[in-house]
């Protein structure tokens, strides 16, 4: 009895396959975690990355995505940065459709490690802001 290729891929359990050597954590806006009532219309965005293999050298990322939406479980109807070839992961300005007063923004990011391996998204973060006016009082 033949077994198929695809047959055998598919029941290699998700975590055995190939993943990206890194993956983000410790999402911050403005240096807090999930602050409530910014008044920053431009935040700037961070995070941490985490190894996936504990032992193997030369793990960084090499391209970053930030989604942010409008709700927990949303698309990213506010702003999807697109994929950036950069190592770079603190102070990302916020590049998506005007911050609103009084909403709450939830984000994630995905990045690609040295081998452009794609990791999962990290978990949701978030932050809300304030009122911007004083007439909205």
């Amino acid at each position: 009895m033949r077994v198929s290729l695809l047959f055998i891929l598919l029941s290699i359990p998700f975590f055995l396959r190939a993943q990206s050597s890194v993956y983000p954590e410790n999402l911050r806006c403005e240096y807090l975690e999930n602050p409530e009532g910014m008044d920053e219309p431009l935040p700037r965005l961070s995070w941490t990355l985490a190894a996936t293999y504990s032992k193997r050298f030369g793990q960084r990322q090499t391209a970053y995505r930030i989604l942010v939406s409008s709700s927990a479980a949303g698309r990213a109807d506010q702003w999807d940065s697109g994929w950036v070839e950069s190592d770079k992961m603190q102070h990302i300005v916020y590049g998506g459709k005007a911050i609103e007063s009084d909403r709450s923004y939830f984000w994630k990011v995905k990045v690609k490690d040295e081998g452009g391996k794609e990791s999962a998204p990290s978990a949701v973060a978030h932050w809300s802001t304030g009122l911007f006016r004083r007439a909205e009082w």
